[in-house]
């Protein structure tokens, strides 16, 4: 398990794909965010290391949810989730190649955000930004925002 830095925010990613895993730190690392990236596997994966971040009390200050793993998918996994009152509080975003109608309008029910991957970084980047900063205007607060510092 990756450690994390005691006194930075951090996301969640639970993916199996360690290519998608670089094209999500690719995508952030040209925003103002600034949080460490922790990666697991699957969704059972994601379930046993969120309880044990439960015990010390640092949680991710969101979490990012592939749809298509193995042991546990991303509507199990967040079923799971959302089971528990402490972890039920953590903003979810779902990021998957699936474009899956049924898949969608799942999540969509539960007003979780669901970006489609596309091969266009660029347009993928866009996409991932206006989520975040929707989630930050409207529903969470991230610690101290988590941004870069600017330089004056």
């Amino acid at each position: 398990m990756q450690s994390v830095n005691e006194s930075k925010p951090y996301f969640l990613y639970v993916e199996d794909d360690l290519e998608d895993l670089e094209l999500l730190k690719h995508a952030l690392a040209e925003t103002q965010f600034d949080f460490d990236i922790i990666h697991v596997n699957d969704g059972d994966e994601a379930c046993t290391y969120l309880e044990s971040c439960k015990d010390f009390k640092r949680l991710p200050e969101l979490i990012f949810l592939d749809v298509k793993m193995s042991r546990l998918d991303g509507k199990e996994t967040f079923l799971c989730l959302k089971a528990d009152r402490e972890l039920a509080r953590i903003p979810i975003v779902v990021l998957s190649t699936s474009n899956s109608e049924g898949i969608i309008k799942f999540f969509g029910q539960y007003h979780i955000p669901y970006i489609v991957k596309p091969g266009d970084m660029p347009l993928f980047r866009e996409n991932l930004l206006e989520v975040l900063k929707g989630l930050l205007a409207f529903e969470y607060n991230f610690k101290s925002a988590g941004k870069k510092n600017d330089a004056a």
